[in-house]
């Protein structure tokens, strides 16, 4: 059990690493916007919302995850199984993730050529992007099942220096090389993508060291799925619904693509609107 104290400073934690994920967040738009231009900037919005979709193939791991660390590490005797646990839990979220990248990366031209319609911008250029965020986007995915798991541990302290350091290395090398490397979003994404890939690493390897030590190596255990499938079905029929409340929203996004792209103010509101309401929501 937490005492009062330690309730308090992950309260404060959990507040104070949104908060700044959140200002920085904002701060830089209009640099992205001056470099990039607006129908660039726009593809990372219409590559969010195919990600809102992917989000679905969770399939409910990583709050699950982060529930059974909760409970289990209230018991000095559960080490081992709280090893065995998120071995049996990363392998199957890998292999998703794999599959995440490989599909968004495959059908990316497609999306280029066919979706995302601009006068201004070549296919190939959008093809790439879209590629790189594909790469990056399963990476940060995968990355989520450890931080899920850090927070279980009540370890967000740990979880909002790691993610506030690395958002913050993320967006400052981004503008940096936007303004004295090249000014292409090809750059920009790529170190996006760089920072994603060794954002889910760290959290990896957080996660590991955190966990308490156990006399035999952590194994996959196909019994301990099938007690937690019940809860983790559970979560994702909940995201389906979400999902499913927002359609509107997200079909009028994918229908009015070239004019969302065409569109700096609407886009900068959105992006403030989206940011604020995490934080608020996450607080």
């Amino acid at each position: 059990m937490l005492n009062k104290s330690s309730l308090k400073l992950n309260m404060i934690a959990n507040f104070s690493g949104r908060i700044w994920i959140t200002l920085i967040g904002i701060l830089v738009v209009p640099i992205y916007l001056r470099y990039l231009g607006v129908e660039l900037y726009g593809i990372i919005g219409v590559f969010a919302s195919l990600q809102a979709v992917l989000t679905l193939l969770d399939v409910g791991l990583s709050p699950t995850l982060n529930r059974e660390m909760a409970r289990l590490s209230a018991f000095p005797d559960k080490a081992q199984e709280m090893r065995n646990l998120t071995r049996s839990l990363e392998i199957p979220f890998w292999l998703i993730s794999i599959f995440i990248g490989l599909l968004t990366f495959i059908i990316s031209p497609y999306i280029a050529q066919y979706w995302i319609k601009s006068e201004t911008i070549s296919i190939a250029t959008v093809s790439q992007s879209l590629q790189l965020m594909s790469i990056g986007f399963a990476f940060q995915w995968a990355g989520n099942l450890y931080s899920g798991g850090l927070m279980g541990l009540q370890k967000q302290v740990t979880y909002n220096f790691i993610n506030a350091f690395c958002q913050t290395t993320r967006t400052v090398g981004s503008v940096i090389t936007l303004v004295y490397v090249s000014s292409t979003i090809q750059a920009f994404l790529l170190w996006q993508t760089i920072w994603s890939v060794a954002t889910a690493l760290i959290f990896v390897a957080v996660f590991w060291r955190s966990l308490p030590k156990a006399d035999s190596v952590p194994e996959f255990r196909a019994d301990l799925l099938r007690q937690i499938w019940r809860f983790a079905a559970g979560m994702t029929g909940i995201s389906f619904v979400t999902l499913t409340l927002h359609s509107d929203k997200n079909s009028g996004i994918f229908r009015r693509t070239k004019s969302r792209l065409t569109r700096a103010d609407r886009r900068l509101r959105d992006t403030i609107c989206s940011t604020l309401r995490a934080t608020i929501d996450g607080a």
